[in-house]
């Protein structure tokens, strides 16, 4: 909770920093606010909107707006949907996208989107297969493929 007072007062200070609602974002998803979360990454998306050259920043605010929105509950489904499938166009880089896919699919799963579903994991499956072959790659994520 005194983090977020922390990133209120530089909030107020740098109203058009993205970074600081970003990050607020990530502390209110980690206590389990959903919703002031999803404000936060919100007006974080809105604030680079059309700004930003950093599209490995933008991924990461559509990424966790996707999660978030799936968390929410099912009437948050297809917006999840939709912002997840804008996160996998952003970045090419194959360690950041397979848990995008992997997010994707769990939300087409969540909303009985079977086939999609299944094409998002078999791109997640394909885009981390190489790197959990490397002695430091994620124990959950080597496990979960196994």
């Amino acid at each position: 909770m005194e983090a977020l007072a922390h990133f209120d007062i530089a909030k107020d200070k740098n109203k058009e920093d993205p970074k600081i609602r970003y990050n607020r974002g990530l502390t209110n998803a980690s206590l389990g606010d959903f919703k002031a979360a999803k404000e936060d990454y919100e007006k974080a998306r809105d604030q680079i909107q059309g700004k930003s050259n950093d599209p490995g920043f933008t991924h990461k605010i559509l990424f966790n707006l996707g999660i978030t929105l799936r968390r929410l509950g099912h009437e948050h489904l297809e917006e999840s949907i939709d912002v997840l499938r804008k996160a996998t166009e952003l970045k090419s880089d194959k360690g950041s996208m397979a848990p995008t896919w992997n997010n994707l699919g769990l939300s087409y799963f969540e909303n009985s989107e079977w086939d999609e579903a299944l094409t998002a994991y078999k791109k997640a499956i394909d885009l981390e297969w190489p790197l959990t072959q490397q002695k430091d790659a994620d124990p959950v994520t080597k496990e979960n493929l196994s």
